[in-house]
């Protein structure tokens, strides 16, 4: 038997896909305006949130 692996890679992503894949995972297989905007909304309550905490 052959031997089975799994590989994963990771990189950075720019604060637009970062955007649009949070919005991915909201909406699923069709990204909408609407989740668009509340991926927007989660990322800047997240920043917010870490400001005023450092």
């Amino acid at each position: 038997m052959r031997q089975q692996r799994t590989v994963t890679q990771v990189r950075l992503l720019t604060e637009r896909e970062r955007e649009e894949e949070v919005a991915r995972m909201l909406a699923g297989v069709t990204v909408t305006k609407s989740a668009r905007a509340a991926a927007a909304e989660m990322i800047g309550g997240a920043k917010e949130r870490r400001t005023r905490s450092d």
